[in-house]
């Protein structure tokens, strides 16, 4: 009995086997990413802003290509994004952290474009903080940027009418109408959502790992 169970021990191990103990610590490995992003996002929205962890900046790092920050315009020859982050929520309808995002601090003059095809999407000008740890922003750029359909739970889904680009989602629950000046609520897009409330606006609660910044020269 003994020479046969130390036989059976010193059997080579199935296939499956191996790839299984090859595969296992490489999902630990992110797991264990993934959650320091996760606790990263229960540090207190003042603090986590100027402490932004080496992960969640290689999660919001975009593409050594045109569509860094500050770089050339998108170059039409190379659409779409290779960070695999951005296309979990672009592609794939994922919602980050809250509190994760560097746009969630972003306070320049500038543009904020789809992550995946370079359109403009949003304005610094509708931008404001709606302390949900999610960039918000109370109106789109301009007619037709941002399409909207209802989810199965009821939700309003907002994707680039570009490239279909999962944004987040609209709520009904913005500013106010009377917290916003005449001339800023005359250069609301028609297309953008009606909220049934006439006195409030919409809230735009957008991934950042969707959008990329483009700062506004003078």
């Amino acid at each position: 009995m003994m020479e046969q169970t130390l036989s059976k021990g010193n059997m080579k191990k199935p296939f499956a086997y191996r790839i299984y103990t090859a595969v296992v610590p490489l999902v630990i490995l992110v797991n264990i990413q993934l959650a320091s992003v996760v606790l990263g996002s229960f540090v207190a929205p003042s603090c986590f802003a100027k402490r932004t962890t080496p992960v969640v900046q290689r999660l919001f790092a975009t593409d050594p290509d045109s569509r860094e920050e500050g770089g050339p315009e998108v170059d039409a020859k190379m659409p779409g994004t290779r960070n695999p982050f951005r296309l979990a929520v672009l592609k794939l309808g994922m919602t980050e952290p809250a509190w994760s995002s560097p746009l969630n601090y972003k306070k320049m003059d500038g543009s904020y474009n789809c992550a995946s095809c370079g359109t403009v999407l949003f304005d610094s000008k509708g931008k404001y903080d709606s302390g949900t740890g999610w960039p918000s922003y109370w109106k789109t750029a301009g007619e037709d940027r941002v399409a909207l359909r209802r989810e199965l739970d009821g939700r309003m889904e907002c994707i680039c009418k570009t490239c279909s680009g999962h944004l987040g989602h609209v709520f009904p629950d913005g500013p106010k109408r009377v917290e916003t000046s005449k001339e800023e609520l005359d250069t609301v897009p028609q297309s953008d959502l009606k909220c049934n409330n006439p006195a409030r606006l919409p809230r735009y609660c957008v991934n950042g790992a969707s959008l990329i910044f483009k700062e506004r020269k003078a």
